[in-house]
């Protein structure tokens, strides 16, 4: 992402989750019942369900217009990275062992309290050697299931001038960067 892409961030307003939620039918899951599902998904270990090749999958949402404001600016293999990691965890949805629960409350006022984070590219490379991620907020379908509302899209950790995934996915959710 170069600095006027991200700076373009700064002065559009993201579309506000609710009307996201109204768009795909779901509605976002408390903070409580966000750690009592990851708790139940996952297992102590998830090395159990991965070693038998069943690792337990959630569902994932992608709203277009929240898409298309994520990945604006990324070029080259960043948007790659993004299109192929869209791709893949709409038609597979996202293993539970891949996603982390984001911090409640993050370093610089980040707030993404019920959200993951989906490194990519998908790999059993360390995170060290993924650089960018989605967020995705954990939310209900209209029949109570489970499922990932796609929240933002970018490099975990802050570049000069480039906002973090984390910095973004706060913008996406409140209106506004973390102060």
């Amino acid at each position: 992402m170069d600095r006027f892409a991200s700076q373009l961030l700064e002065v559009s307003a993201p579309l506000p989750m609710v009307v996201v939620h109204e768009r795909l039918g779901t509605t976002p899951a408390g903070c409580e019942e966000f750690a009592t599902l990851v708790r139940r998904w996952v297992p102590p270990t998830a090395k159990a369900d991965v070693a038998g090749g069943h690792a337990r999958r959630m569902a994932v949402r992608f709203d277009d217009v929240v898409w298309r404001e994520a990945v604006r600016g990324f070029s080259g293999r960043s948007l790659e990275v993004a299109t192929s990691g869209r791709g893949h965890a709409e038609r597979r949805g996202v293993a539970l062992s891949d996603v982390l629960p984001c911090d409640a409350l993050g370093p610089g006022g980040t707030e993404l309290s019920g959200c993951a984070t989906l490194y990519l590219p998908p790999s059993d490379a360390p995170a060290s050697e993924r650089p960018l991620a989605f967020v995705f907020q954990l939310s209900r379908e209209p029949d109570g299931g489970p499922i990932g509302v796609f929240v933002a899209f970018g490099l975990r950790h802050r570049g000069a001038g480039v906002r973090s995934i984390y910095e973004r996915a706060h913008r996406q959710l409140h209106g506004r960067f973390p102060t």
